[in-house]
């Protein structure tokens, strides 16, 4: 598939919806595709309404791109005079899952809705049946010529293939241990002269949620602070079979044995360090006040050194200074010819083999592609006419490259070592050599 922008047609079917959890209930569905939203007429009194309305959703973009998005289909509750709007139910669905279907449909099949975050464990509110396909510029739909049977249980949304059973899932995190983390403190600069008004901030807790479930996942200002500690964790899955006899509700938080930690990674010492040239646009009402600039690195506000005269000046601040006036609004301050380094020292976890492997891949991939584009460009230009050499000179060196590269990487990925590893990398590593 090009990677050559082009339009691509999303057809949503809304037919009917049965076996509403609220009964003789008003509804609507809402189909959002991206950020592009349809709904369909409110149907009232009814917990098995029919829909059947058509909805066509256009986008102009890549393939890749195109496979990276997602729908969603809510049935809600319209609002009236004497009650708000609330929401009975829904599903998601990736785009990439319908384009991998047969003719890139999902055909007179049933979705599952979803309950709310605070209710994840009551099972099904209803069913929607739909009709959803993609189309691309010149497509004609592909209709099925008939339905073996139309019962909900044989039809339901899911993907073709041997994972299309639905399990129930467990996910399970340990927590280990925290560090660096970021103080509470009553205002935002930090005075030895002022300890005193620090607050007691509340016991440090983790919050777990998945993304999708408790709303939409917030942003971190550039101009605030981008590093509030770090945490020791792992994560794992437990699939069980679908039983709504059994029913877990809730969370559990169990007590658990400390980590080995030496024997998946080892800390490095890394020395963090920058250099200020100039600082302006700060606040007239500073104008008056002695300034200085530090370098934290989470908890740790205040390093010094041991210098030769016997003094401990900070390492990560600099000297306190008066601002000058730059205009009526601002103030700055200029270090001239000699800029402050302020340098910080910590240590953290060595995951370079980890990372060198990913550089790998990624360095393969986007050399590859570039050698396929070009290739691509030779097909749509006639040159496989006109100069057949020079198309079959470049095929030959993008699979001679592949095959290099695949080597090159199998021979450096054969030679880590493997002793401080989790099972995810040692089973990524084989599935990487396999693949390789």
């Amino acid at each position: 598939m090009t990677e050559k922008p082009q339009t691509f047609l999303i057809t949503v079917a809304v037919l009917e919806g049965r076996h509403y959890a609220w009964s003789n209930m008003d509804s609507a569905v809402i189909v959002k595709v991206d950020n592009k939203k349809r709904c369909t007429s409110v149907r009232y009194s009814s917990d098995d309404p029919f829909y059947n309305e058509y909805f066509v959703f256009e986008f102009f973009t890549t393939y890749e791109k195109m496979m990276n998005k997602n729908m969603m289909l809510t049935v809600i509750r319209p609002r009236s005079i004497s009650r708000t709007r609330k929401i009975l139910g829904y599903f998601t669905l990736d785009i990439g899952i319908v384009w991998a279907q047969k003719n890139h449909q999902f055909y007179h099949k049933w979705g599952i809705l979803s309950t709310s975050k605070n209710d994840a464990f009551s099972g099904p509110r209803g069913y929607i049946k739909v009709d959803i396909s993609i189309l691309v510029k010149g497509e004609v739909p592909k209709i099925p010529v008939h339905i073996i049977n139309d019962e909900i249980e044989g039809n339901l949304l899911l993907p073709e293939g041997p994972h299309n059973e639905r399990l129930k899932a467990i996910y399970v995190f340990d927590i280990f241990r925290c560090e660096n983390l970021v103080e509470k403190h009553s205002t935002t600069v930090y005075d030895t002269e002022n300890t005193n008004n620090k607050k007691t901030g509340a016991t440090t807790h983790i919050e777990i949620t998945f993304i999708g479930v408790t709303g939409v996942a917030g942003y971190m200002h550039y101009l605030r602070q981008g590093y509030a500690g770090s945490i020791l964790m792992s994560m794992y899955t437990k699939l069980q079979e679908l039983d709504t006899m059994d029913v877990i509700k809730g969370v559990s938080i169990e007590t658990m044995v400390p980590l080995n930690e030496q024997q998946y990674f080892h800390n490095d010492e890394a020395l963090l360090f920058t250099t200020i040239f100039e600082a302006t646009t700060i606040s007239r009402k500073y104008c008056d006040k002695l300034i200085s600039f530090r370098v934290t690195f989470g908890g740790v506000l205040v390093q010094k050194y041991l210098a030769a005269s016997g003094e401990s000046p900070l390492m990560n601040s600099t000297v306190p200074q008066k601002p000058k006036k730059i205009s009526k609004q601002y103030c700055g301050i200029n270090f001239e010819n000699e800029k402050p380094i302020l340098m910080i020292d910590t240590k953290l976890p060595f995951f370079k083999t980890r990372m060198y492997s990913v550089n790998l891949l990624a360095k393969i991939a986007r050399e590859l592609k570039e050698k396929l584009e070009k290739i691509e460009d030779m097909f749509e230009n006639q040159q496989h006419k006109t100069t057949p050499e020079a198309v079959d000179d470049a095929l030959v060196d993008a699979l001679d490259y592949l095959t290099t590269a695949g080597r090159k990487y199998v021979d450096i990925v054969t030679s880590y070592n493997v002793d401080l590893s989790t099972n995810l990398d040692k089973v990524k590593r084989c599935m990487c050599i396999k693949e390789m």
